[in-house]
C-alpha cells in the first residue's frame, strides 16, 4: 500500500530485506506506507499471538523532509485473528526511534506485543500482520522518504 519499489534510494538489496519509497499523500498531508508480513493462508501456520509476542527489527530511512533527531517515521501495527481485526496501534510508543540519515541503521525492539494498549495481542491466531510507517512533511517541496527493513523478528521472549 502507496510503496514505490522501483525508485527506491538504495541499490544493494539482498535476499529478505524489504525497501521502498514512500511517496507524499496531498490528501491526508502525510507520508504514509504500510506493508503485510506474510503469513500462510494455512491455519497450523498462523501465528500463535498467546506464544510470540516480541517483536524486533532491523531498520533505517532516509527522510530529508525532518530533522534527523526526531527520527524517520512513526510506526503503527495492526492484525487480524481468525475472527476479529484490530485498527492501528502506536508500535513505537516514544521509546524507540527509526533512525534518519543513510549511517543510522539500527535495531528497534524487542518490543513486547503485549504491553502495546488496545492491540489485544494474545487473542488468537494472527492470520495478517501490518506494519504502517508515517511521517508529517516539515518542509516543502516534499522529498520521497525511502525506508529499508533489514530482518524482521516475532519471537517467544526477549533474547
Amino acid at each position: 500500500f502507496n510503496w514505490d519499489t522501483t525508485s527506491t534510494g538504495w541499490t544493494d538489496s539482498v535476499s529478505g530485506m524489504f525497501e521502498g519509497v514512500i511517496n507524499f499523500d496531498s490528501q491526508s498531508n502525510l507520508f504514509r506506507g504500510a506493508i503485510s508480513l506474510a503469513i500462510p493462508n494455512n491455519s497450523i501456520e498462523y501465528i500463535d499471538t498467546d506464544k510470540y509476542h516480541m517483536l524486533s527489527f532491523g531498520i533505517v530511512g532516509n527522510n530529508t523532509n525532518q530533522a534527523s533527531s526526531i527520527g524517520t517515521c512513526d510506526m503503527f501495527i495492526k492484525w487480524t485473528s481468525t475472527d476479529s481485526t484490530y485498527s492501528w496501534k502506536n508500535l513505537l510508543g516514544g521509546n524507540y526511534l527509526v533512525g534518519n540519515g543513510w549511517d543510522e541503521w539500527g535495531v528497534v525492539g524487542p518490543i513486547d506485543l503485549d504491553s502495546i494498549p488496545n492491540l489485544n495481542w494474545g487473542n488468537g491466531d494472527a492470520t495478517d500482520l501490518w506494519l504502517l510507517m508515517q511521517s508529517g512533511a516539515q518542509v516543502l517541496p516534499t522529498t520521497p522518504v525511502d525506508v529499508r527493513i533489514g530482518w524482521i523478528k516475532l519471537e517467544e521472549s526477549a533474547p
